[in-house]
Formats: C-alpha cells, structure tokens, sequence
C-alpha cells in the first residue's frame, strides 16, 4: 500500500495506514473499513481504489491499493485482532489537566502509551462521549463533536485538530492492539464529526 506523488516521490503505509503528505505532518489518512479502502482528509471521508489520483496539499498521487479480498486474513496486518469498539480507554489526568496519561485494555492486553501531546484532545473526546452517555443517548449517537467546536474548545486551529487526529490513529496503530486502528478516532461521512471510538471510558486523577 502506497502513494507515488507525480514527481515520483512514494510514500509508504505502516500498519495498513497511509498518511499523506508524510507522517510527520498528516493532512489525510487512508485506511481500509470493511471492504473497501477509505480516503479522510478533514474535509470528507469518501471511498478511494486502487489507481486513483487524489490531491492532498496541493500534490496530487496515485494510490497503490491492495486488492481486498472477503476472505483475506487483515488482522494479521495490523497486528492484532481486537476491535476498538470493545476496547477501555483509561485516562488519568494532573489536577492541572497539563499532563494526560492513557492505558488501552483489550481481553487479552493491557498498554500504558507513552505520553503524546495530542492526549488532551482525546481526553476532551473521551469527556464529551461521557457526557453524553450519562444523559442518555444510545451508543450511535454519542460523543460526536464538530471538528470547529472540538478545536475551539483547545484553543487550536481545525487544522491542527486533523494533523492530532491522523497522528493519533497512526500512534494506535503501531502498538498493534487493534485490527480497526484508524477508528481510535471516528468521522462522519456525511457532517465532518468527530468521537472517540471507545465508548468504555475511565477517566481518573493522577
């Protein structure tokens, strides 16, 4: 899985997520969901295949897709065959709320991540899904935030949030607990929302 820029730059996937420009500084993440391979720049999420040109940044790339087979063993990629779905997602917070730690338990593994600066913009994610949870709503409808709102509530462009967003997924992604890491962080096709995707949330003090 990869992408070669017009210019013969290619930049390659880890953990059967692609990040384009570069990783170091996401502006789109392309990951598969279900039987096809799924585009999220921010601004849409929409299904791409093997062949097509997209623009990211002002480049343009053809993308180098795998063909995904029904029977095709995925997990195996990624490292791992839990799903984020049925994850816990522990946070411990500083009374100042400057520091953010956060363990992820599946059935069969426990891991503390190390520290990334990006961890308060899912703690804002993981208080809001709370929120909504204790009022009421169902598992679909819970947590979703606009990514305005979301980047308003840090003080932080809406850019910044996507760069965190597709930072974080690739983070998940490389501790190999997950068959689905990209949905560490879930976006609506159709409104652009944001939510944490665990909805078994611990939050404590440090």
């Amino acid at each position: 899985m990869a992408a070669r820029r017009l210019d013969g730059t290619v930049v390659e996937s880890q953990q059967r997520l692609l990040l384009l420009p570069s990783s170091d500084t996401p502006s789109a993440s392309i990951f598969v969901t279900g039987d096809h391979w799924e585009l999220d720049t921010g601004e849409l999420t929409r299904t791409v295949c093997d062949g097509e040109l997209v623009t990211v940044d002002g480049h343009t790339y053809e993308l180098e897709l795998p063909c995904l087979h029904p029977t095709s063993d995925r997990t195996r990629v990624c490292g791992g065959d839990a799903r984020v779905g049925s994850a816990e997602l522990h946070l411990r917070v500083s009374q100042n709320e400057e520091h953010v730690e956060l363990t992820l338990k599946t059935a069969s593994r426990t891991k503390e991540l190390p520290a990334r600066a990006f961890y308060y913009m899912i703690l804002t994610l993981a208080r809001i899904r709370q929120i909504d949870m204790a009022a009421g709503c169902g598992a679909e409808q819970s947590g979703w935030t606009y990514i305005r709102d979301l980047a308003q509530r840090l003080g932080v462009s809406a850019e910044n949030v996507n760069v965190d967003v597709h930072r974080m997924r690739q983070f998940v992604a490389r501790q190999e607990l997950f068959a689905d890491p990209e949905n560490i962080v879930e976006r609506r096709r159709t409104t652009g929302e944001l939510r944490i995707g665990v909805p078994a949330i611990f939050i404590s003090s440090i």
